[in-house]
């Protein structure tokens, strides 16, 4: 599962153990401002050519996969608890990742995305 951080100007996105080696990378850390939005989607698919990571279809998808719009970072064995973190002007064009509680996390990343659409005036 995904362990999701927000710190200040940043959010980080966190694995351990297994899934940290299968994707070649323990945690990402995007810019706030980076997150356009976020989605359930359980039937999503792998696309693209993986490097790194690792890819065993229909059992664990993790890693970096690129394709025509961006490359997509990947950490999910079960689909149906899938969310896409839809990014802008960060490494990754998209986030695909597995969380505990797809409902929490949605409402958690569109707030961060709202604000980024209406920041507060200062």
């Amino acid at each position: 599962m995904t362990t999701i951080t927000v710190k200040g100007d940043h959010v980080t996105f966190q694995w351990s153990g297994l899934r940290s080696l299968l994707a070649f990378r323990s945690a990402i850390t995007v810019p706030r401002s980076a997150i356009v939005g976020a989605r359930h989607d359980p039937k999503i698919r792998v696309q693209g050519w993986r490097a790194p990571g690792t890819h065993l279809p229909g059992v664990f998808a993790a890693g970096s996969f690129h394709r025509r719009g961006g490359t997509v970072f990947w950490n999910v064995r079960h689909r149906r608890n899938a969310v896409v973190v839809d990014l802008h002007g960060a490494e990754f064009s998209a986030l695909v990742i597995e969380v505990a509680d797809v409902t929490a996390t949605l409402a958690k990343l569109n707030r961060i995305a709202t604000a980024n659409l209406h920041p507060t005036a200062s």
